[in-house]
């Protein structure tokens, strides 16, 4: 039986539906699939795993790429899901610090004291804050470290909902065969994020690949189709000061109607990879959104109601906000072999590289029991210095957000980017 088959089952499966294409004609022809989880319920009708929705898989040129993808994304947000058969250990750093190793909680990037205080929330991450504990793995130091839960674990379970110390979203989880695959797959996304938001926050002007330098068949019929359709790419290299390659893909509709724009980013060892992983994020979101012009989909015009990462593609998608992406098309253009010289290639480069500045990787292996019995892997990644990508409030409190720059020599505002970022 093939994994789908073991996956996706209306009355069995963990999925209950898996939907090829999105039930239109695509604005971009490319393979598609969504895959639907249901709830999981115990004997007294508990809930134990929430419907967390749609999981996406695409790609250009694989339909079985696309449905592995779909497969992946949809495998990680349930094993993510689901604290059974994880010891979680309750109470403070300082009360739990004498007989257990902890990560301190101070270290992790989240939303300042002082920025609550502005908008009258009243809310403190202290060493007296008590939280639930899961045991990770220090891939530096290779010894365990306990990490508060709630930075880890995605669920429904309300232990994970007590002081809460930034959103809950799936930044760093990936799903593999293998748990080295999946390590790796999780760092990358992690490098990806703090890119990209340091990118953002400091609205810094980075350099911008000249289309007519990428020499790659694959990447260049991808150009090809975005012309075809009337959308114009801006692909830039946010690579900053971990030697990875990561690019950030920005589709303008030259047609001048939702979705007006879309966005997409990867971080990979090799560099076509996570070019051609920024475009196909873009151009799948540009499908999936591509009914915005229809009665029923609603504008959010003020950015102070977004609510969700889908909230964050729609207010630009319509057309708000616009002027605030400019800056990301007025870095130097660059011939695209510059940007791929002297990069990391490695897994364990990469995490020396990273012991170097200071920076500590942990890691989490979620996978079910049931996900075991399928050879799959999943992981969690937990870079606690590293900026985080914000459903709501900017999380300001990281030295990387000034140090990075500065250690580039990059010229920064004294202040940070107020509007809200396109990314999903």
């Amino acid at each position: 039986m093939k994994l789908v088959d073991k996956l996706v089952n209306k009355k069995t499966g963990v999925f209950y539906y898996l939907e090829k294409g999105l039930g239109f004609k695509l604005p971009i022809p490319m393979n598609i699939y969504i895959l639907y989880r249901r709830k999981l319920m115990n004997e007294n009708e508990e809930l134990l795993i929430e419907n967390s929705g749609l999981s996406l898989g695409y790609d250009f040129f694989s339909d079985e790429k696309a449905l592995t993808s779909a497969l992946g994304e949809g495998v990680e947000r349930y094993c993510s899901s689901s604290t059974i058969g994880h010891d979680l250990i309750y109470g403070s750093y300082n009360n739990l610090r004498t007989d257990f190793s902890l990560l301190n909680p101070l270290d992790i990037t989240r939303v300042s004291d002082v920025q609550y205080k502005e908008i009258g929330i009243q809310k403190s991450i202290d060493l007296d804050t008590p939280f639930y504990w899961t045991e990770c793995f220090d891939e530096i130091k290779k010894e365990t470290k306990w990490v508060p839960a709630n930075t880890v674990f995605m669920g429904s379970d309300s232990r994970l909902r007590e002081n809460v110390i930034r959103d809950i979203t799936s930044t760093g989880l990936a799903a593999g065969p293998t748990l080295q695959f999946a390590k790796e797959r999780s760092l990358l996304e992690c490098i990806e994020r703090d890119a990209f938001t340091i990118m953002w926050l400091n609205q810094l002007e980075l350099p911008v690949i000249d289309l007519d330098s990428i020499k790659c068949n694959r990447i260049n019929k991808i150009l090809t189709l975005c012309k075809e359709v009337d959308l114009k790419p801006y692909i830039i290299d946010i690579s900053l000061d971990i030697n990875v390659p990561v690019y950030f893909v920005l589709l303008e509709n030259l047609r001048q109607k939702p979705p007006f724009i879309q966005v997409g980013a990867k971080a990979h060892f090799n560099p076509l990879e996570a070019l051609e992983g920024a475009l196909s994020e873009a151009l799948s979101l540009f499908n999936l959104h591509g009914k915005y012009n229809t009665p029923e989909v609603k504008d959010i015009t003020n950015h102070e109601n977004l609510q969700s990462f889908a909230d964050h593609i729609k207010y630009y998608a319509f057309g708000n906000g616009l002027n605030s992406l400019n800056f990301i098309k007025n870095g130097k253009v660059v011939d695209f072999s510059l940007s791929i010289k002297n990069k990391i290639d490695s897994f364990s480069s990469l995490v020396k590289n990273l012991n170097d500045k200071g920076i500590t990787v942990l890691t989490k292996d979620l996978t079910t029991v049931d996900m075991e019995s399928l050879s799959l892997k999943v992981v969690r990644t937990v870079v606690p210095e590293f900026s985080f990508l914000e459903v709501g409030i900017p999380m300001l409190e990281c030295k990387r957000l000034k140090s990075v720059p500065e250690t580039m020599g990059i010229n920064v505002n004294n202040y940070f980017n107020k509007m809200p970022h396109p990314f999903p």
